[in-house]
């Protein structure tokens, strides 16, 4: 009898194990698809021009697996908040918006506990506040005024806060009517963080700063084509290439960056025909997938994004172009995975999911969006 009772413990013994193995087996596959699951689910920060004071920055979560854009909740309560700049090494959000006087300002946020605090807030003189951009070494930031044409420079010390090291205006004119003035409308660095670049739409020059001298004022300007308008540029992430797009003749200029800063114009795509201060139609965005062969621009009016392939450094090739699925699209950006693009119409209130094929960079539209009021940036929150 002692026999048999010590074989059954045996045997129990072993089923015991053999069901905390298969467990763990179980547990393992489970936890491995909690994790592919956390891998499909993006997020973004969407900025916008507000109405109301529940309005700011909000919080969008995208997930690749069931292709659902969900609007998580505002997280920053604020005035304008149409252009933004996250860094996610020191967990601080730093947008341009409005104070309470209506004169332009910049908001330095910190993101602890799930929420943005607000740490301080910089007025900027002039009007138009329109973008913000920091070097990739995280040593300065620059904001431009489109409507007085002026751009101010800031370092950034160890805490995140930033100290102004000086303002610069531009001047001059073009020859359509928007280019009656200087509109200063993008700054942005180089991959060494050196030359500091702003486009100015006004007067058809990309206009270049060194960052090492200790006055703001420029060292190289960069003629564009009369009537171009220059709006943002993008730069490769490997070579050292830099693309205009220029709005008002829906064109990218490709330059080449030489190693004093200044720029070396290699060619131009006309997005669509060309047509000098065509008001109807006005390019908005450009983006740069991270492996750098596809080119991506966002058209108002068309309200269409056209996808490129960069053909040997010299040249763009279209791929294909798709719907914004809304009207008015002023920026658009990558997910995580680099499948996705989100993509912000203002006129129509919404933000949209556009797919792309990585290896052939071609878009493809989908049903998937959401209503946010007046969106007009888009950063992918990580």
């Amino acid at each position: 009898m002692s026999l048999w009772l010590t074989g059954l413990h045996i045997r129990l013994e072993k089923c015991a194990q053999l069901f905390v193995f298969i467990s763990f087996i179980f547990c393992l596959g489970g936890c491995q698809s909690i994790s592919d699951e956390q891998s499909r689910l993006n997020y973004f920060l969407v900025g916008s021009y507000t109405n109301e004071p529940d309005q700011g920055v909000y919080l969008v979560s995208y997930n690749e697996s069931d292709d659902l854009l969900i609007n998580e909740r505002v997280v920053v309560s604020t005035t304008d908040p149409s252009y933004l700049n996250w860094q996610p090494t020191i967990n601080k959000l730093y947008s341009i918006g409005r104070g309470l006087d209506k004169k332009s300002v910049i908001n330095v946020y910190d993101w602890k506990s799930n929420a943005f605090t607000k740490l301080k807030t910089y007025p900027i003189e002039g009007k138009g506040l329109c973008h913000i951009n920091i070097s990739d070494d995280r040593q300065q930031l620059a904001v431009v005024n489109y409507t007085t044409g002026n751009s101010e420079l800031f370092n950034i010390n160890k805490a995140g806060l930033l100290v102004s090291r000086g303002q610069f205006t531009n001047t001059g004119s073009s020859i359509t009517p928007r280019q009656r003035s200087a509109h200063l409308h993008f700054s942005g660095w180089d991959k060494q963080s050196r030359y500091l670049y702003l486009t100015d739409l006004g007067t058809d020059e990309i206009i270049v700063f060194d960052s090492l001298k200790s006055d703001f004022t420029p060292v190289h300007r960069i003629e564009l084509t009369p009537g171009d308008g220059p709006r943002h540029l993008a730069f490769h992430p490997a070579k050292k290439l830099v693309f205009s797009l220029n709005e008002l003749s829906n064109s990218i200029s490709i330059f080449k960056i030489l190693q004093n800063g200044a720029l070396l114009h290699v060619s131009k795509t006309n997005i669509m025909p060309a047509k000098v201060g065509d008001q109807q139609n006005l390019a908005s965005a450009i983006r740069i997938s991270e492996d750098g062969r596809h080119v991506y621009v966002a058209v108002r009016g068309e309200n269409a994004i056209y996808g490129y392939q960069l053909m040997a450094e010299t040249r763009l090739q279209l791929i294909n172009k798709v719907s914004s699925g809304g009207l008015h699209p002023r920026d658009f950006n990558f997910s995580k995975s680099q499948k996705q693009l989100l993509v912000a119409n203002q006129y129509s209130n919404n933000v949209v999911i556009i797919k792309r094929d990585l290896a052939s960079g071609k878009l493809f539209t989908t049903q998937s969006q959401l209503q946010i009021d007046a969106p007009s940036y888009v950063s992918y929150f990580n």
